[in-house]
């Protein structure tokens, strides 16, 4: 066995390990910025979109304008803790034959796709409350990217998850050349 090839493959993982753990660092970072600014975006459209259509939650003495101010509370902090823990459900970009490079863009549209599912709750709460005159529209006018769309850290993101794939692609390459020197080192079954 080649001790060299087992300190590169060694070396390649730990350079793995840190870089994945940077980049869900700053997923987690971005996904709890986004967190803290959604919500108040969507409670504010969202009752601009239900103003004309009366109460969402109200009670049996019709307390209106409260019960409504609390559902979307409700719900939009629901959509925040959803976005803040949804790591794992993001589906994240990675190179691959497709392109060779995660670009800003393409995390951007990741974690857009991401927090659109996750509003859907709220899109469903207009709707039911809307008397008809929601369309297909609200959705797009709930949310928004503009409030959450910060270039320089989905940037970053993206430099970062090219790291990570760079470090996989450092291992594969480490791991067929180790497996190379210990075959090349194994005897011969036929020696002897």
């Amino acid at each position: 066995m080649s001790e060299a090839t087992w300190r590169a493959l060694a070396h390649a993982r730990v350079v793995l390990s840190c870089e994945s753990v940077f980049a869900r660092l700053e997923m987690r970072s971005r996904l709890a910025a986004i967190a803290d600014v959604v919500p108040g975006q969507l409670a504010t459209v969202a009752l601009a979109e239900l103003e004309p259509h009366g109460d969402i939650g109200a009670d049996s003495a019709g307390v209106r304008g409260a019960g409504r101010e609390r559902r979307l509370d409700e719900v939009t902090a629901a959509i925040a803790e959803r976005i803040r823990t949804g790591i794992d459900e993001v589906q994240w970009p990675v190179p691959d034959e497709g392109y060779d490079v995660v670009l800003t863009v393409d995390v951007a549209a990741a974690v857009y796709g991401f927090v659109a599912g996750c509003v859907k709750p709220l899109e469903s709460l207009v709707v039911q409350h809307a008397h008809g005159r929601h369309d297909e529209r609200t959705a797009h006018r709930l949310l928004s990217p503009r409030p959450f769309f910060d270039a320089d850290a989905f940037t970053a993101l993206a430099g970062l998850l090219n790291l990570v794939a760079a470090a996989e692609a450092a291992v594969h390459e480490a791991q067929r050349d180790h497996d190379a020197a210990v075959r090349d080192a194994a005897p011969d079954e036929h020696d002897g």
